[in-house]
């Protein structure tokens, strides 16, 4: 995991992220601090790139994918941000050497084999609880067991929401015809000998292919894309943010999930990425799990009140148990509205107090200072997760950081090399110098 800031006023973006990556594998997971998730997207211009979660897509590195498209798109020049994230977007989808039909049927079967490897876990799990080390598990009760955690995925995975990719897609009926070759593969190939009906395997295909090109806030299967920065045209900052599954017959399956301008309006933003929790702790003054905690106790007592106050009310006496009952109903409205006003008055608070006053700040803030405080809320997390007994260190190592300005580009404030640059003078000599601008060439 990572953790990635973004802070936006009226002159400039300063972006920063952090150099962990954790592998997960069957034994456990392993963390890196060596990672790079910033990168400049076209040498020359204003524009900012990070990455988060998954470091692939189509098993394809995003550090390849984006130095190749600098490369490629070395000239060019955009009149706006969202032209600068559609021509990239677009560029993927009709990449075909990065993402040839052999590359992306092979990150299908390894996307499809890793869901079921999840499917498969818990089963066992499953079947090791349920059956004693003395009770022999015959092929029925293993069968019974496949068969309701195969329903369980199905109905899961069928609520979540139709993406915006699928109006490029055929029918999922269709999908499921079309891959049915992969989907029996990696169904076979995961699950060897554990008995399955042929209905079953039938509803594990259709939950598998639902699970690949239906989106999911909880899913963690996506690579985040944040893109930001200045088009030739823009006067203030913007930043797009996307979550991309991947690619399925040619398709990107690709979501929008933030869109933030800069104007007079919205002076200045400030926004965490990934493992957020301590950079919104920062930001609005209460931290997620306190919150969360706070709701659950007030409405947990709701849920009590009504019973509570019907009981003290016929303790006191001279009232029927309708009058109780009328009485602990008018209770609970009353309550009930005073926890909602509660709750609406410590947002309100937050928004306008913590959080305004902290924008307020920022929109003026000078671009050193900028910078300073994106590599500050990163370090945050990264101390957090460093003296917590109970979370992984999965945010450290170097942080790097980048201030983008319509007049000055893109300039490192911080950066990491894998190696010593004294010892590679020709790399300094390649990357040295920007784009040639349009009118030039």
């Amino acid at each position: 995991m990572t953790t990635e800031v973004a802070i936006m006023n009226r002159s400039a973006v300063a972006l920063a992220a952090d150099s962990a990556v954790t592998i997960s594998t069957s034994n456990g997971y392993k963390v890196f601090d060596s990672a790079n998730k910033l990168f400049e997207l076209i040498k020359g211009r204003p524009v900012g790139v990070m990455i988060y979660n998954n470091a692939d897509i189509v098993q394809r590195p995003w550090e390849t994918v984006i130095k190749t498209y600098r490369e490629d798109r070395r000239r060019a020049r955009f009149d706006t941000l969202p032209e600068y994230t559609d021509d990239f977007l677009g560029y993927i989808r009709n990449q075909d050497k990065l993402f040839s039909e052999e590359q992306q049927e092979a990150a299908v079967i390894l996307s499809l084999a890793s869901k079921a490897s999840q499917i498969k876990a818990r089963i066992n799990a499953t079947v090791r609880a349920a059956l004693s080390q003395r009770e022999r598990g015959t092929d029925a009760k293993v069968k019974k067991i496949v068969k309701r955690q195969i329903e369980d995925f199905k109905e899961f995975v069928e609520s979540w929401d139709v993406g915006p990719w699928s109006s490029d897609l055929p029918s999922e009926r269709s999908l499921l015809i079309k891959h049915r070759g992969k989907l029996d593969l990696v169904i076979d190939a995961v699950f060897q000998k554990l008995p399955m009906s042929e209905p079953t395997k039938s509803a594990f295909r259709r939950a598998l292919l639902v699970s690949l090109v239906r989106f999911n806030e909880d899913d963690d299967s996506f690579s985040g894309l944040v893109i930001s920065g200045f088009g030739h045209e823009d006067y203030y900052p913007r930043l797009r943010e996307y979550r991309v599954k991947g690619m399925l017959d040619g398709v990107l399956l690709a979501k929008t999930e933030a869109e933030e301008d800069i104007s007079v309006i919205q002076p200045a933003y400030v926004e965490s990425f990934a493992q957020g929790d301590m950079v919104r702790s920062f930001t609005v003054g209460i931290q997620d799990h306190v919150r969360r905690e706070m709701i659950l106790f007030w409405n947990d007592w709701l849920s009590k009140a009504e019973a509570k106050a019907r009981s003290e009310i016929r303790s006191i006496g001279g009232l029927n148990a309708s009058e109780a009952k009328e009485l602990g109903k008018r209770f609970l409205g009353l309550s009930s509205t005073s926890v909602t006003d509660f709750l609406q008055h410590m947002q309100e608070y937050e928004d306008r107090i913590v959080k305004g006053e902290l924008l307020q700040s920022l929109s003026v803030l000078p671009k050193d200072e900028m910078g300073a405080m994106a590599e500050s809320l990163v370090n945050l997390t990264s101390l957090k997760r460093r003296v917590s007994m109970k979370d992984a260190q999965t945010v450290g190592g170097a942080v790097d950081v980048a201030l983008v300005s319509r007049g000055d580009g893109f300039i490192w404030l911080k950066r990491k090399h894998y190696f010593e640059q004294t010892l590679n003078p020709n790399w300094a000599m390649m990357h040295v110098g920007a784009a040639p601008d349009l009118d030039e060439v």
